[in-house]
């Protein structure tokens, strides 16, 4: 079965994918003809998240249900086969088996050099997907009503405090989290080597080392952040969601409570020693 796309806008698929590419090699999405949306957890399990967009804009076919489709070399999928074109007005023709799972995109259009161009690329046999986040924890790591706190950062702050946090890496003792305290009407990010002034806080008093790998992991945009804690769940985690007009996006990030995390280990602690998090190896 095949489904044909019509006025594709290639680079805005692009920048979409990249929200998941930063966080996994691997690209797993959905779409149909309303919405595109993706799910992903890092490599450590301790991150997630999903975006989904609607299709207005991106291209125009007839109405159709969501297809699922996997590229287990996500960044190859987006650089050098959709790159390969500079229109915006490209033809995909998605083939798919009775499951709705991809089978191959093709994709028509003109390269940067003006040339008309048809290219065909297998998609990852979608059994192969990492397992999607247990409904019911996802339920519980998204409800607010375990918020203890929440807060805005404005655009770019979390990519300044990635800026700042490698400042870290020569000193004597390098730490592996920032982080984060609301009190006194103030909101700061710091580690041995830096304290960044975030913004005014309001909130209830708190303190939260945010692991430095999943603050890599997070879109450069206006977000708000709720801190959260449940006494059915063995660790606290932040609620990360973007103010994107368009995109909706969420995040779980798994915080960190001892020293002892710093290696990992509290994830053999709660989920076992196959580290799954209830989403798969």
């Amino acid at each position: 079965m095949i489904i044909s796309l019509k006025n594709v806008d290639v680079n805005a698929l692009r920048t979409l994918f990249d929200r998941t590419l930063v966080v996994s090699n691997s690209l797993d999405f959905s779409i149909s003809s309303s919405a595109i949306k993706s799910s992903v957890s890092n490599d450590d399990q301790n991150f997630w998240k999903e975006w989904a967009v609607p299709t207005k804009g991106l291209f125009e076919s007839e109405a159709f249900e969501p297809i699922k489709i996997l590229f287990s070399n996500g960044a190859y999928f987006k650089n050098k086969f959709l790159g390969l074109f500079n229109s915006q007005k490209c033809e995909m023709k998605i083939t798919y088996n009775e499951k709705r799972e991809a089978e191959s995109i093709e994709v028509i259009g003109q390269t940067s050099f003006g040339a008309s161009l048809k290219v065909n690329m297998r998609t990852t046999r979608y059994d192969l997907a990492k397992d999607p986040l247990e409904d019911d924890l996802k339920n519980e790591l998204f409800d607010v009503k375990n918020a203890i706190t929440t807060f805005d950062i404005e655009p770019n702050i979390i990519k300044e405090i990635n800026r700042l946090r490698g400042l870290n890496t020569m000193a004597d003792n390098p730490v592996s989290y920032v982080t984060f305290k609301g009190e006194d009407g103030v909101l700061k990010a710091f580690d041995s080597s830096f304290e960044f002034t975030v913004s005014e806080y309001s909130g209830e008093p708190f303190e939260a080392k945010f692991p430095k790998k999943s603050l890599s992991l997070i879109d450069s945009e206006a977000i708000n952040i709720a801190y959260c804690h449940s006494d059915e769940i063995e660790f606290d985690w932040f609620i990360i969601k973007g103010k994107n007009p368009i995109v909706e996006c969420q995040c779980i990030a798994m915080l960190m409570t001892s020293m002892a995390e710093a290696d990992g280990s509290i994830n053999d602690d709660i989920f076992g020693e196959d580290n799954s998090w209830g989403m798969g190896e």
